[in-house]
């Protein structure tokens, strides 16, 4: 929790002015040289100058800081993960060895941000004055909080492995300017992409969109419940006029009992398998869109669903419960976008440096005494 909070706290401190650093910009000598791995962080990343290139990726340069930092970032998620760090020369069962994956994970990492920075010059994304605005008033006292930019800086490297404030300005800056290409590219919550590329994804997504009357189940047993959706029921089958959909709301306003579902989803819900009981969910399945049931039972009461079209502008059942507030549009664009992520990485087509070809991981970051 500490360093993913910590992590956070990074992002919005980049317009902090440089003054309160030391003149180098580098974060002050940590207090202690040997790790919570029992690795020698210190004496690591002394292995090479700060600025020596290790990958060329297109027109993008990764130097031994950013490799450095990237390498940490999954020694402390093998770490977190396993209590402890392998031997890094030891072989694996695919006859590579630990320290290969962690230099393949770190470079997958590092080739991300230059991917999104890729992406930004393909669609002329940029960090507004505004994005530097608000990472200042939101977070600019972050560092006074530590006792100023040097203690952070202290921070920031026993921690993660950032030496320097010019690369943390530079990867926390990142995720703004991801979000910035994404609105280019999709619109703010993937409103640029269109109905039939939001449909062609979600094929295999099994999304539903339903509303529904309920009338909840008696405690006591009293079957009054069922007689009044037989009721609502008759009234839908004796409807004669043009505007169903507006009839239905109306029934479904003056007499659902799902008081919940009406205020989160007023448009009706849209969900997948899982999502609803079983009964619900085989109801809505069972129907063309436009099409209402029968009284459906369940373990809440009964239900007359009527079947939707899906509506792309919707957040999806799940998705809302997880807090997360994304549209189906906005999800699909989303995955669409870490697919251009993907995309752009092999674009890079990284080339090691002699500098890179010298190192030796194990060596490197082998375990202290």
């Amino acid at each position: 929790m500490k360093k993913i909070l910590l992590l956070i706290l990074c992002i919005v401190l980049i317009t902090v002015p440089l003054t309160s650093c030391n003149e180098s910009g580098e974060a002050p000598a940590p207090s202690a040289s040997i790790g919570i791995h029992g690795i020698d962080y210190n004496a690591a990343f002394a292995s090479f100058p700060p600025e020596t290139v290790m990958l060329v990726a297109g027109e993008y340069t990764i130097t031994w800081a950013e490799l450095y930092f990237n390498i940490r970032s999954v020694l402390n998620s093998l770490y977190s993960s396993y209590g402890e760090i392998p031997d890094l020369s030891e072989i694996m069962p695919d006859g590579t060895t630990y320290g290969d994956a962690v230099l393949n994970y770190a470079i997958d990492n590092a080739l991300v941000y230059r991917a999104i920075e890729l992406g930004a010059k393909t669609y002329g994304a940029t960090l507004s004055d505004d994005d530097h605005m608000y990472l200042y008033d939101e977070y600019g006292s972050i560092a006074e909080s530590y006792g100023g930019m040097d203690e952070f800086l202290e921070i920031l490297w026993e921690e993660d492995g950032i030496n320097s404030f010019d690369l943390f300005y530079y990867l926390y800056s990142i995720p703004y300017l991801a979000e910035n290409t994404f609105t280019e590219q999709y619109g703010a919550n993937g409103l640029l992409l269109p109905d039939e590329d939001v449909a062609e994804n979600t094929v295999t997504g099994g999304y539903l969109m339903a509303k529904h009357i309920l009338r909840l189940k008696s405690d006591d047993g009293d079957e009054t419940p069922l007689r009044e959706t037989e009721e609502i029921l008759l009234l839908l089958e004796e409807y004669e006029g043009d505007d169903f959909d507006s009839y239905f709301d109306s029934l479904m306003y003056d007499h659902s009992e799902d008081a919940g579902g009406l205020s989160s989803f007023p448009n009706g819900y849209l969900f997948q398998y899982g999502d609803m009981v079983p009964e619900f969910y085989d109801a809505c399945m069972a129907l063309e869109i436009g099409q209402y049931s029968g009284v459906v039972e369940t373990t809440y009461g009964y239900h007359i669903v009527y079947k939707m079209p899906l509506n792309y502008d919707e957040i999806p059942m799940y998705n809302y419960s997880q807090y997360d507030y994304r549209t189906l549009r906005g999800i699909i664009a989303q995955g669409l976008f870490n697919n251009s992520i993907s995309d752009w990485v092999e674009h890079l087509s990284p080339v090691h440096t002699s500098e890179y070809d010298s190192m030796d991981i194990a060596e490197i970051f082998k375990k202290a005494g």
